[in-house]
């Protein structure tokens, strides 16, 4: 990445990156490994694969995910260091690697966008910071925490290479082998990443039609990074087909068609009531998105991070769909504790407080929407202080991540209309550059009112401190 030169009033956005990352080693060296969502058939893969062969169904219900993000906890494993407990260990420790470069690559992006300006980088990584899905979803042995790294990390290095001037032959093909293999492990890491081709196909189609690159030498240039991603993950894909019958292989059938008939009733139209801010955790709203992508986004509506039984016979954990079986028994077994209802009530006051938060992050998808449109039609928005071309975008490669992301995971959801497919977990890679749209519209904002942008900056610091303890493993090892 490219130098970033500091100075005092780089103090508050560095010190936010700190805390952020800071709290997610706390997270992942807390939390227990043997914890999270479908966590035995994570750490099951993570077995099957320290072996040196690929899952199939019968070895873990996780059989259909890549095998990137296990391949280190694996190998350790297979050396014998570590036990499997070890191995979930290790992945966890990744996990803070893979948030730190998330967050410096979050900042190559806002120094793109506004050079030396530290007000983007502060309001970019608080609106991310101040999510507990963030903390939470790191804090597992899963794919989608390296997905969302990966995922900025090609942001980056496509706007590096579709921005830049006319390189040199021995330049490109460096060009196309970075972008190519970040690409590959994107795919080979998690399916949700195969939504970031649609967008860098969109990205690089608005660039040709305003006259930024030349369409022959763009589209050969896509062509060839997009046969170097494909080289080195489409085995896996073909691995799929041969044992379980498609490349799109899952643990569940799908619907024989897409059509919102597949959806319960309910499913897009219900708002959660007034159990959205006093008990929004499972099963209380059901088969309702909004409100359960809201309570996961903000707190633990699976019961897999904040919320827990504990077995007083032996000490061991209960959590998910166990602590939920064990807590509706008629009578509740005398050996189960859980802060389940104190837990209840806090999570529905972050779900309030979180209001505010939440309405910022919409806007940000919003104004995201509004420059790419501004972008394609009518050139750059006039404002304070007039963002550079490359500025408009980069912003435009952003919100079409988030866009074909969230489209995408509108498909699976019609595909897979069940009530645990609904998780803000998968849709981890659209935070960071959702978060940098947020904070470009508070940077806009402070252009023109100081007043307001310091009156809104207070806000979100006031939720983050409210919703902290909702940032902390209930989970610990010990």
């Amino acid at each position: 990445m490219p130098p970033i030169r500091l100075d005092r009033n780089d103090r508050i956005w560095i010190t936010v990156l700190i805390g952020i990352n800071l709290l997610v080693l706390v997270n992942a060296t807390l939390h227990d490994p043997r914890v999270g969502y479908d966590a035995a058939d994570h750490l099951k893969y993570v077995e099957t694969l320290s072996g040196l062969r690929l899952p199939q169904l019968k070895d873990s219900m996780e059989f259909f995910s890549p095998p990137l993000p296990y391949a280190a906890p694996a190998l350790f494993r297979a050396t014998g260091a570590v036990t499997l407990w070890g191995a979930g260990k290790t992945a966890q420790i990744l996990n803070v690697l893979y948030a730190l470069g998330l967050t410096l690559a979050m900042v190559a992006i806002c120094e793109r966008i506004r050079p030396g300006n530290p007000r983007l980088k502060t309001s970019a990584l608080l609106c991310l910071g101040m999510l507990p899905v963030h903390y939470k979803s790191f804090s597992y042995v899963r794919g989608e925490p390296l997905l969302a790294f990966l995922v900025i990390l090609a942001a980056w290095l496509v706007c590096r290479w579709m921005l830049a001037d006319a390189p040199a032959p021995s330049s490109r093909l460096r060009v196309w082998l970075m972008v190519g293999a970040t690409l590959g492990m994107v795919l080979l890491t998690r399916q949700w990443g195969v939504f970031l081709l649609p967008a860098i196909v969109g990205f690089a189609g608005l660039l040709v039609l305003r006259g930024r690159r030349p369409l022959w030498r763009t589209a050969g240039d896509l062509m060839v990074v997009f046969l170097i991603g494909a080289t080195l993950s489409v085995w896996f894909y073909l691995f799929l087909r041969q044992t379980s019958g498609s490349m799109k292989a899952f643990n569940r059938p799908a619907s024989p068609s897409f059509t919102l008939a597949n959806l319960p009733d309910g499913f897009l139209s219900g708002l959660g009531g007034q159990a959205l801010f006093t008990e929004p955790l499972r099963p209380i709203l059901n088969t309702q998105l909004a409100p359960i992508l809201y309570s996961e986004l903000w707190g633990d509506y699976w019961t897999a991070f904040l919320v827990r039984g504990v077995d007083t016979r032996d000490g061991s954990y209960m959590f998910g769909g166990a602590l939920h079986l064990a807590r509706t028994q008629d009578p509740p077994p005398d050996w189960l504790t859980t802060n389940r209802e104190s837990m209840a009530r806090y999570l529905g006051r972050v779900n309030l407080v979180s209001l505010a938060p939440t309405a910022l992050l919409l806007a940000g998808f919003g104004f995201g929407a509004f420059l790419t449109g501004r972008y394609l039609l009518r050139g750059l928005v006039r404002a304070a202080s007039p963002p550079s071309e490359d500025a408009m975008a980069v912003s435009t490669l952003l919100f079409l991540i988030v866009a074909a992301t969230v489209a995408g995971y509108g498909w699976f959801l019609v595909m897979y209309p069940r009530a645990d497919t609904i998780k803000a977990t998968y849709l981890l890679q659209i935070f960071p550059p959702l978060a940098i749209l947020s904070g470009e519209l508070l940077a806009r904002l402070g252009d023109r009112s100081e007043r307001a942008y310091r009156a809104i900056m207070l806000v979100l610091g006031l939720a983050l401190l409210h919703n902290l303890p909702a940032m902390v493993t209930r989970f610990p090892i010990w």
